[in-house]
C-alpha cells in the first residue's frame, strides 16, 4: 500500500511481479482521466507500470518534499519546486500561466490553471516545457490522482 510520498520515491524500487495490476485503462476510473492521458507515454488509452513509474519519479524528482504527492488538493505550491535548473524552469513558467491567468501575486499553481488547452499554456515558454514522455506545458500536479493511479497499476519499478 502506498501511503507516503517516500513511498512513491520509492516505487521504481518494487519488483513488478508484486504489483496488483500492471496495466489499466485511462478511461472509466475512478481517477482524473485528464491525469491518466498525460502519463500514458505511448498513448494506447492503457497505463502501465513503467508509465506510472516514469511519472512518478519525475514528479518526486521535481517536488522538495514528495509527501506533497499524497496531501491531496488541487494547489501546489511554487516553494514546493526543487532549486535546480527545472525547478526554476517550472517555477518561471508557473509565473508566466498565473501572470496569463491575472494573477501574477499567487504562490500557488492550481489544474485549471495548467489546462494544456489554455492560452496561457501555449506561450512559447510552455511548448518548449517537455514533462515525460513528451507532453508539452506544464503537468498536472494532480496530487490525488497520481497518487490514485499509482496505487491503481501499482506496486513497481521501471527505469528512468
Amino acid at each position: 500500500m502506498l501511503r507516503s510520498g517516500a513511498d512513491l520515491a520509492h516505487l521504481h524500487e518494487l519488483d513488478q511481479k508484486l504489483w496488483v495490476a500492471l496495466a489499466c485503462p485511462t478511461q472509466g476510473l475512478e481517477i482524473d482521466a485528464r491525469t491518466l492521458t498525460l502519463i500514458d507515454a505511448d498513448h494506447d488509452g492503457r497505463l502501465r507500470a513503467p508509465e506510472v513509474v516514469a511519472a512518478t519519479r519525475w514528479a518526486c524528482a521535481r517536488l522538495r518534499d514528495p509527501d506533497d504527492l499524497v496531501r491531496g488538493g488541487d494547489r501546489l505550491r511554487l516553494a514546493s519546486l526543487v532549486d535546480d535548473a527545472e525547478g526554476a524552469a517550472l517555477q518561471a513558467l508557473a509565473r508566466e500561466v498565473l501572470v496569463a491567468r491575472g494573477r501574477p501575486d499567487d504562490d500557488a499553481v492550481t489544474l485549471a490553471d495548467l489546462d494544456p488547452r489554455a492560452p496561457a499554456c501555449r506561450s512559447a515558454s510552455a511548448r518548449s516545457m517537455r514533462w515525460p514522455p513528451g507532453r508539452r506545458c506544464a503537468p498536472r500536479w494532480t496530487t490525488t490522482s497520481r497518487v490514485r493511479a499509482s496505487a491503481a497499476t501499482t506496486r513497481a519499478r521501471s527505469p528512468r
